[in-house]
């Protein structure tokens, strides 16, 4: 991997946000990581021109929740391309459903188990920022 690549977490949960952030410093992943709190942190991020090559999203947030903000990134071609993994609680059909009708890339539940949660992460990040073709530039 010779370019180095960026991570929107957009989570409420800080336990996760920070967990997140550890699995990507101790496994020694080049990934630079930004952490909102909320759909309407994460939109005035991308409306203030920060362009994450992966998003990483919950559902269950306050103010604008993952499902809203998925709608909103995703009917702006400025947005569109970037890839977003759900990444939630929640394994509703209907969530799952949802998330998948408005763009979402993946749909992944948050195990219980801390050894799941990294193993899922690192997939993640193996898939999408080591086998996966990502756009170089954005607008």
């Amino acid at each position: 991997m010779s370019r180095h690549f960026s991570l929107l977490v957009v989570d409420d949960a800080e336990n996760d946000r920070f967990f997140i952030q550890e699995v990507i410093r101790k496994n020694g992943l080049r990934l630079d990581v930004r952490a909102v709190t909320d759909g309407v942190e994460a939109q005035t991020a991308l409306q203030g021109g920060y362009r994450p090559d992966l998003i990483l999203l919950d559902i269950n947030m306050p103010q604008m929740n993952g499902l809203e903000f998925l709608a909103w990134m995703k009917a702006d071609p400025i947005y569109r391309a970037i890839p977003v993994v759900m990444l939630t609680t929640s394994a509703a059909d209907p969530d799952v459903t949802s998330a998948y009708d408005l763009g979402a890339a993946v749909y992944v539940a948050k195990p219980l188990g801390l050894p799941q949660f990294v193993e899922i992460l690192l997939k993640v990040h193996d898939l999408f920022f080591a086998t996966a073709l990502l756009p170089m530039e954005r607008p």
